[in-house]
């Protein structure tokens, strides 16, 4: 996230961007949940599966991310 804007990436690829959101601050003591709308019971569950998801400390580069899904190939 940079500039209150939010990129996601399937295989190298860009598949969404959302500027303008307002994001709050990310805290560790928070729980992380994938696939899931999380509350006290998680909703609209991710029917599938997810393989080398990461999230990274800091914003990637277009060049960083592709060559990231180049080494999974």
């Amino acid at each position: 996230m940079k500039n209150n804007s939010i990129k996601i990436y399937i295989d190298g690829l860009e598949i969404t961007k959302r500027d303008g959101a307002n994001y709050p601050d990310i805290q560790s003591s928070f729980p992380l949940t994938l696939g899931a709308l999380a509350n006290d019971y998680p909703v609209a569950k991710f029917n599938g599966a997810m393989d080398d998801f990461q999230i990274f400390n800091r914003v990637l580069t277009d060049s960083e991310i592709k060559a990231l899904s180049k080494e999974r190939e």
